[in-house]
């Protein structure tokens, strides 16, 4: 059937392969006006350029006749195998090439475009291309190191930062153009010089106030008020009260100060700014009637505050107090050696009904001499009958509170979860009886560095209690009592019995025997020197699988052989402390290869969070090759976050293995910080005060 041109011609388009196919098999008639033929044209004009150049050197010489006549006939060949056949409109003098008729010029310019595609297919062209590019990309090296060693630093500096400009604005616009439509881009898209001048003008000025908003978020109070200071625009944005939900007017722990001649300024700033206000920490000269009663009537979301009398000569009168916030969830009360709070309370006891978490936080730590006199700033016998809904006290340094007290705040708290009593010097125990009978829902009791007496404690029914989390670090309990509570607290899961020194192999076996370490995960036996190397070695390959966190800190005899050996048994541990500190004694004689405590730790406990080493450089055996084995901690153990060692040159070592890594605050100093078990608490975030 024969081909019908017109058709063809309308329905084929111009720069298709079909066409191309049709007229390399000379089914179809070449058209002047077609895309192929100005292609063919132009090669064709570059080829009789080509051999032009080349008739000129191989012209004949008048001196040898026969040379001449040789390079003609070569001349020939090359071009009766090689050019295409001319237009009428391409003839030239430059070109003496010449075509008896039409039918061999087409003939020849099909046969030379087959060759040529099918010579690109080759693997012979890709191998030929592959050099080429080679050597120009290695041409292109050695003239850019040619021209940068002429140049000054200053040019190079401006060079290398336009150049990654210009990379980082044309991955933007690449990313722009794959996120749109190609139709929608070529229709409402501006051209690709304007889009990039527009990317030039994107700073952080064009940023909408949202936006800014947000990243202001992640900045403290003192930040936030440095932004204020840039301009208008961002005092506008800092003065914004999403931005003023946490705010400290406590100097002595980092917070803001507010001057004598500014606290009018600061009443009109709550109304206003804080108008979003959800903890507050209130320094002494701060806590007037005024500043309450704004509180109370223009912060409705406040839930966290806290009111600092610790450094107060003297208490503001409260007698015109009408007002104070009436939604709070938690109240912290940092008490004065002298300061009575009566007058004060007096006028707060209706508005606190709320609060479910209290803190007392006394004086324990300014206490010079024991025999002074301490006087009960805080009536907590008249305080508890306004606190039905408590489930966290947390009575810390106190030292007038005894175990009247307790038994008080426990009458009225039957929803009480955690009751703390670290550091309260008068407590004996004789509390918990009655306290454990009526808090049913009691789960934490943190006994730290009180005078308990053994025999009240044996008599405490342990085994009806819902006890998960213990404390009796540094008390005076003798074996028999430690006996007596580990073996009926069935449900523990926290155990901080540091500083002991009645905690003996007998207390560990009569524990393990009872089978009531079932749930036990965290377990604090730093320093207790009663305990030998086999009693610990057994309750590791019992329980170790068990144990998230463990602190073995401080004792002598757990030397490198009992670390080997231990450390592949606590598959899931996440705390883990070891070695004792240089000005303990007795002092340790041998030297301790940290080299393979890291590499075992690394190969055996993926979980690892935090660990602290507190051998010394005396102590500890390293070397060069050390980094070595801290590279495969950092690479095995990814959640390790703080590494806490002695100062020295192994800390050196290890801080700049991680700074390298980009992980600045992994690594720290034994002076400077400690590892415990504290954190692991359920109630830590809610026993944080300060």
């Amino acid at each position: 059937m024969p081909l019908n041109e017109e058709v063809i011609n309308c329905e084929v388009a111009q720069s298709s392969l079909l066409r191309k196919r049709l007229v390399q098999s000379e089914l179809l008639a070449t058209s002047h006006n077609s895309l192929a033929e100005e292609k063919y044209r132009r090669e064709y004009s570059y080829l009789c350029a080509s051999l032009s150049s080349l008739q000129n050197i191989y012209s004949p010489s008048p001196h040898h006749p026969d040379c001449a006549d040789k390079n003609m006939c070569c001349l020939n060949v090359r071009r009766q195998s090689c050019c295409e056949a001319p237009s009428k409109h391409h003839h030239s003098t430059h070109c003496c090439v010449f075509y008896e008729n039409e039918t061999n010029a087409s003939t020849s310019s099909n046969t030379w475009l087959a060759k040529k595609k099918h010579f690109r297919d080759t693997e012979e062209w890709k191998i030929k291309k592959t050099r080429i590019l080679k050597k120009l990309r290695a041409l292109s090296k050695i003239n850019l190191a040619m021209v940068l060693s002429r140049m000054p630093m200053t040019a190079i500096y401006d060079m290398t930062r336009r150049v990654t400009m210009h990379d980082v604005n044309a991955d933007i616009d690449n990313d722009y153009d794959d996120e749109n439509d190609a139709d929608v881009n070529d229709f409402f898209a501006p051209d690709s010089s304007h889009r990039y001048h527009n990317r030039q003008q994107y700073t952080i000025e064009k940023l909408p106030d949202k936006v800014l908003l947000h990243i202001f978020q992640y900045l403290s109070a003192k930040q936030i008020l440095q932004t204020g200071q840039v301009c208008k625009r961002w005092r506008s944005v800092s003065c914004t009260p999403m931005l003023w939900r946490f705010v400290s007017f406590r100097p002595n722990y980092g917070g803001i100060q507010v001057s004598q001649t500014g606290q009018d300024h600061f009443l009109q700033l709550i109304g206003t700014r804080f108008s979003e206000l959800r903890i507050c920490e209130l320094a002494t000269d701060l806590i007037t009637p005024n500043v309450l009663h704004e509180l109370g009537n223009k912060c409705p979301k406040l839930q966290y505050l806290t009111l600092d009398f610790s450094t107060a000569m003297q208490l503001h009168d409260f007698t015109d107090l009408q007002t104070f916030p009436s939604r709070l969830k938690s109240l912290t009360l940092c008490l004065s050696e002298n300061i009575f709070l009566e007058g004060f309370l007096r006028k707060v006891y209706t508005f606190i009904s709320s609060v479910e978490t209290l803190h007392i936080i006394g004086t324990y730590e300014k206490v010079e001499d024991e025999e002074e006199e301490v006087y009960e700033t805080v009536n907590v016998f008249k305080l508890k009958q306004f606190l039905p809904n408590l489930r966290v006290v947390n009575l810390w340094g106190v030292p007038f509170i005894t175990d009247e007290h307790v038994d008080a705040i426990s009458s009225n708290c039957a929803h009480l979860e955690c009751l703390c009593v670290n550091y309260c010097p008068k407590i004996t125990g004789s509390c918990l009886k009655s306290v454990l009978q009526r808090c049913r829902k009691l789960k934490t009791l943190f006994l730290a560095h009180t005078k308990l007496d053994s025999n009240i404690i044996k008599q405490v029914e342990w085994e009806k209690t819902r006890i998960e989390e213990l404390d009796v670090k540094g008390t005076e309990i003798t074996s028999e009592a430690l006996i007596s509570i580990l073996t009926r607290l069935s449900h523990l899961r926290w155990l901080d019995a540091s500083w002991l020194e009645n905690m003996t192999d007998q207390v560990l076996e009569a524990w393990q025997n009872s089978n009531s370490m079932g749930s036990l995960q965290f377990l604090n036996l730093d320093t207790c020197d009663s305990i030998n190397e086999q009693a610990l070695v057994d309750m590791i390959k019992r329980h170790g699988h068990q144990f998230h966190g463990l602190c073995l800190g401080g004792q002598h005899k757990l030397l490198e052989y009992f670390w080997m050996n231990m450390i592949p048994q606590l598959k899931n541990i996440r705390v883990l402390v070891m070695g004792i500190a240089e000005d303990c004694c007795p002092k340790v004689v041998a030297k301790i290869h940290v080299d393979q405590f890291i590499d075992c730790i690394a190969q055996n406990c993926p979980r690892l969070t935090r660990m602290e080493i507190r051998w010394d450089d005396e102590t500890l055996r390293f070397s060069d090759k050390s980094s070595k084995f801290i590279d495969v901690l950092r690479m095995k153990c990814l959640m390790l976050h703080a590494i806490v060692l002695s100062d020295g040159q192994y800390y050196e070592l290890v801080r700049s293995n991680f700074e390298r890594a980009d992980r600045m605050s992994v690594v720290r100093t034994t002076e400077m910080c400690r590892t415990g078990l504290l954190h692991c608490s359920r109630y830590f975030t809610q026993l944080l005060f300060n």
